[in-house]
């Protein structure tokens, strides 16, 4: 209800407005506020679901990742990694086993210090080449344990490359 004095008439003008006309422009203005709102909550709800979605995701790469560690540790096969450059970076415990090295004793060496002095350089050359040509090796080589002794071993060398093609590791497993 309003109300106004109009000078030039005597008495008092009452304006009254209904109920709906007063809160036409308060309803226009909350529809747009909830509109906005309800806008914002999608919104959310969105970046929460993705959210979840990459969560699980990582949970499944930590676990396969986990899996794949615990796989690589138990394996029957003495297996250990080098990189390109003939360094140790990764070996299992089943290597270790063979060779009487521990994996984190040869970590950053050279895997030459295993190779036997029986094992001709004519022989190493032919496998480095083979490991270039195909991206794989397989036969018999003489290694020499961590106390000296020597002892043939049956090998499989491959090649891991990049995303580019380019090798970055050499795999070697060991079966006694």
């Amino acid at each position: 209800v309003g109300f106004a004095r109009v000078n030039s008439v005597q008495g008092v003008v009452i304006v009254a407005l209904s109920r709906d006309h007063y809160l036409q422009a308060w309803r226009r203005d909350m529809a747009a506020y909830g509109g906005l709102g309800a806008a914002l909550l999608l919104l959310y709800l969105w970046a929460l679901a993705v959210s979840r979605r990459a969560q699980r995701g990582k949970l499944r790469a930590e676990r396969r990742t986990r899996l794949l560690a615990e796989v690589f540790q138990r394996a029957a096969e003495a297996i250990v990694v080098i990189n390109i450059k003939g360094r140790v970076t990764e070996a299992n415990s089943a290597f270790e086993r063979l060779t009487e090295y521990s994996g984190a004793a040869l970590t950053g060496h050279d895997v030459r210090v295993m190779v036997a002095d029986r094992t001709p350089a004519s022989q190493l050359r032919m496998v480095r080449r083979q490991l270039l040509r195909n991206g794989q090796w397989k036969g018999d080589l003489w290694i020499k344990t961590c106390t000296g002794r020597m002892r043939p071993v049956w090998l499989s060398l491959v090649v891991v490359r990049d995303d580019q093609g380019k090798g970055s590791y050499i795999v070697i497993s060991a079966i006694e």
